[in-house]
């Protein structure tokens, strides 16, 4: 008995990795699916949301960006006598309203909107790459997740499968069939396997705060089962793979676009050393006089410059 009890254990071990499911116990949670995590991770983060903001107002900057500057209007007056402050005795005395429009150089709106639109491009695929890095970090928590709860249902097994050994193992003692080591290895055994139990249990609690905080919502904690499945097995080709990469790979495309702005900001600098430009309209208006004891119409002036 004592030398075929390793042998005896081993294949016990062996026999508990494949043990099905349906076994587990009826009060388990409800599984959880991977997926559904992942879109409730993309769709509530508050990081993710405050970048999405960010792109909408990156969105709302393009227009203004490649707009003419806001118009400028001047109230005032001129030519008023300082002795008497009447705006009916000189005749070039004027209230004046004039509009000034300034006009950039030619090209100039037109590469700051690139530049803008460039900030919006960048900022679209800065949420993807943030949106896939979330969706990477979920599904690997999930499945540390899936392995931990497999571990202890095994665990589990296992150890109820050293505690049956433990009280054969006694029995046989009892009667002299059975040596002391025997059951002194058995719970040696037994011990290992609670303390391994409750290293796996303490990491599933770990991970399913990991999940909670990638999920974005501390106030509701993620709990349940995961529902494990396994993927079918795919076939991968080398040049498929980089081809993909390069048409759909978010921080090439980020890259690209970054490359576009620097180039367009690059020709925007060079621009602005050239003058810009401005458009001036003023309208004078002038009171009538009086002169030889006749009232004197004056006409009102424009100007433009």
């Amino acid at each position: 008995m004592k030398k075929n009890w390793p042998g005896l254990l081993i294949a016990t071990l062996i026999i508990a990795l494949p043990f099905s499911s349906a076994s587990a116990r009826e009060d388990e949670p409800a599984p959880i699916d991977m997926e559904t995590l992942v879109e409730q991770a993309v769709h509530d983060n508050p990081a993710l949301a405050a970048a999405r903001h960010e792109q909408e107002d990156a969105v709302f900057r393009i227009q203004p960006a490649g707009a003419l500057p806001d118009p400028m209007v001047m109230l005032g007056f001129m030519s008023v006598p300082v002795d008497t402050f009447a705006f009916d005795e000189a005749d070039m005395t004027q209230k004046i309203i004039s509009v000034t429009q300034p006009f950039p150089f030619p090209g100039k709106l037109k590469l700051a909107e690139e530049v803008a639109k460039s900030d919006s491009e960048g900022a679209k695929w800065q949420i993807k790459i943030y949106e896939d890095r979330l969706a990477f970090e979920v599904r690997r928590a999930f499945f540390d997740w899936s392995y931990s709860v497999e571990a202890v249902r095994i665990t589990e097994y296992n150890l109820d499968v050293i505690a049956q050994f433990t009280r054969i193992a006694t029995a046989k003692y009892s009667v002299g069939k059975a040596a002391q080591w025997d059951i002194l290895r058995a719970q040696v055994e037994h011990s290992k396997l609670s303390e391994r139990l409750k290293t796996v249990l303490q990491k599933i609690e770990s991970i399913k705060a990991i999940l909670t905080s990638l999920l974005g919502n501390d106030e509701v904690r993620v709990e349940g089962a995961p529902a494990i499945k396994f993927t079918p097995v795919v076939e991968l080709k080398e040049k498929e793979l980089i081809q993909r990469a390069a048409e759909n790979n978010p921080v090439l495309a980020f890259l690209e676009t970054m490359v576009e702005k620097a180039d367009n900001a690059a020709k925007l600098a060079r621009r602005n050393r050239l003058p810009n430009f401005s458009l001036t309209f003023s309208y004078g208006q002038r009171d009538n006089g009086e002169m030889n004891g006749m009232t004197r119409e004056r006409p009102d002036f424009v100007s433009g410059i």
